[in-house]
């Protein structure tokens, strides 16, 4: 059964991302058509991100429970004269990949720039709704040098700002692949950070939202291209890797992100079993709070789904 289908004018710029939401709601990205510039394919002035006839340059969102054409009644754009009632957010340029974090719902958008930058944006649950992400107004946090028209003005307070850019240079690359959050339990360490890369450098980021501010960025690995990020039915992630596309080739591998060390008892995945592990399981097995959830977890030492006295025994055990 087909749900939707649009015009590409163009091989390049096609999005093409899709996520079911918290919402039960299908998403899907949508590249501005492909080109440089923005040029609109010649039948508007301001872009295709920017303009609400086409759903070019575009989040989508459509309810697949319900019957064609799938609009959610929902939608910011609904019965809005000239917008199209499948748009969710605006002004992307390429949003190669996007993912939604199973925690909390927050919403993470790597849209690839053009010629100086490239972004992430953050986009927290139940805020989205006819957000106004920037292209062509603005590439990352810049002005952008091409004619925008009255609609779109270059840090009009209206736009949604990155919360993470990098140039096109030694430092970083040349088109981001928007990635995910960690919710796993294998890397304690891990928990919370969001993961993404550059497709042509191989370059490997991470950082933590803080009250809406990215914190704690960090260059990770440089390796092969990386294309897309997935996760199992347990939160570990999983890195699509390979040449770039040509012609004739799509070469690539699928690799898991793994702890360093997996020593039994090793709690806080520091690749030590000592006191510390000792002390977070105390704290485990007397229900005190503990920082991360995954410990919790990773106090399970003899996996039998329970945390109790025979965990300590295990623990003990593997001394």
């Amino acid at each position: 059964m087909i749900i939707k289908t649009f015009d590409q004018p163009q091989t390049n710029h096609n999005g093409g991302g899709m996520a079911f939401g918290p919402d039960g709601m299908l998403y899907i990205g949508s590249g501005d058509g492909g080109g440089s510039n923005d040029t609109g394919s010649g039948h508007n002035a301001i872009g295709n991100g920017q303009f609400m006839g086409t759903l070019l340059g575009k989040v989508l969102r459509l309810d697949v429970d319900i019957a064609a054409p799938y609009i959610p009644s929902d939608n910011p754009f609904v019965g809005v004269p000239g917008a199209l009632g499948e748009i969710w957010m605006f002004g992307l340029r390429n949003p190669f990949r996007f993912s939604f974090d199973p925690l909390n719902g927050d919403l993470y958008v790597g849209d690839v720039g053009q010629n100086i930058w490239e972004e992430i944006d953050y986009i927290p649950a139940g805020t989205g709704a006819g957000r106004n992400l920037g292209w062509r107004c603005m590439e990352g946090n810049a002005c952008f040098t091409s004619p925008s028209g009255t609609e779109c003005t270059c840090n009009g307070a209206n736009l949604t700002d990155p919360v993470i850019t990098y140039g096109h240079d030694a430092a970083g690359g040349f088109s981001v692949t928007g990635g995910l959050v960690y919710r796993g339990t294998r890397i304690p360490g891990e928990y919370g950070k969001y993961y993404y890369a550059d497709y042509v450098s191989g370059r490997f980021w991470s950082f933590t939202i803080n009250a809406g501010v990215a914190t704690g960025n960090a260059l990770r690995l440089s390796q092969t291209t990386i294309v897309a990020f997935g996760t199992d039915g347990n939160g570990e992630v999983y890195i699509v890797t390979g040449s770039q596309q040509t012609a004739s080739t799509t070469a690539g591998t699928v690799r898991k992100i793994v702890p360093l060390c997996n020593t039994t008892g090793d709690i806080n995945a520091d690749c030590l079993r000592d006191i510390n592990d000792a002390l977070i399981l105390v704290d485990v097995l007397l229900d005190v709070p503990v920082s991360d959830p995954a410990l919790v977890n990773r106090s399970d030492i003899n996996n039998d789904g329970f945390k109790d006295g025979l965990d300590i025994q295990a623990w003990i055990s593997a001394l």
